[in-house]
């Protein structure tokens, strides 16, 4: 049987420098100019899809994400612009 309790007694703790640390706001990395125009154009009815689509297709440089653009970027634009 499993003496552990909780699953993070169970979970493995980070190793070296990854301890304790967490993948910085990919917001932090956008410039403002460019926070505004997603904003706006979100407000504008487009979808953060097309809205990273849009932003590749003009060569933006992207937050340092896996997906250059990916909603998930766009998604922490919005959310920190709130």
């Amino acid at each position: 049987m499993i003496k552990a309790r909780t699953i993070s007694q169970i979970q493995r703790p980070l190793q070296g420098d990854a301890v304790g640390r967490r993948k910085p706001n990919p917001a932090i990395f956008v410039p403002v100019d460019v926070r505004a125009r997603i904003v706006e154009l979100y407000q504008g009815g487009m979808s953060m899809r097309r809205i990273g689509e849009l932003l590749v297709s003009e060569g933006v440089e992207s937050p340092p994400t896996t997906i250059p653009w990916g909603t998930g970027a766009i998604k922490a634009v919005l959310d920190a612009d709130k």
